[in-house]
């Protein structure tokens, strides 16, 4: 049987200083993790995901999305990012 974690955070996509997502990237780089299973690819982080992406495959980790929104148009995922930059910047 294999062992599973589950990292959770409350603060948004934006903010890098997460717990769960630092230590998730700590056993990353540490290759204790095979797999990734993330709800929507903005919940791992809003920008930058790309750069996760690219350290997991040197570490040998697999990201599973398993909700994608690819039914949006690049209008729509504009108008959540802006939204999503004016809420983190408002709450500081």
């Amino acid at each position: 049987m294999a062992d599973f974690k589950v990292f959770s955070d409350t603060a948004s996509g934006l903010n890098t200083s997460r717990k769960g997502l630092s230590r998730i990237l700590d056993w990353i780089e540490q290759d204790q993790v095979k797999t990734v299973f993330i709800t929507h690819k903005d919940r791992l982080s809003r920008f930058g995901f790309e750069f996760i992406e690219r350290l997991c495959k040197e570490h040998g980790t697999d990201i599973v999305i398993l909700e994608s929104r690819e039914d949006k148009n690049a209008q729509e995922e504009l108008a959540e990012d802006l939204m999503s930059l004016i809420a983190s910047f408002s709450g500081r």
